[in-house]
């Protein structure tokens, strides 16, 4: 996002957590400093699919909202989809992150 402001670029970056901010593993101070650099949350949610537009690049990302169900094995409330609660978001690149 930086470099992207530092060419002159508005920096449009979106990051879908299937949990909320209490369970994420990432720290508070780099949840702040990524809010201040422009990162939208969208807490609670997957996505599950993506669409491609004509040119055959990413369009659209398919996201399945979430809620939380009863503990998983490391102890955290597990993520369950609410069934017909889908939305389509804009985008053009995806980086999928597992940590």
């Amino acid at each position: 996002m930086r470099i992207q402001a530092q060419k002159g670029l508005t920096p449009n970056v979106t990051l879908i957590y299937r949990r909320t901010d209490v369970e994420m593993p990432a720290s508070h101070r780099e949840r702040k400093f990524a809010i201040e650099e422009g990162v939208e949350f969208v807490y609670l949610a997957a996505q599950t699919k993506f669409i491609a537009g004509p040119d055959g690049h990413i369009k659209e990302i398919e996201i399945q909202r979430m809620e939380l169900g009863e503990p998983d094995d490391s102890g955290r409330r597990r993520p369950v989809p609410i069934e017909g609660d889908v939305m389509q978001l804009g985008g053009s690149h995806s980086y999928f992150i597992a940590g």
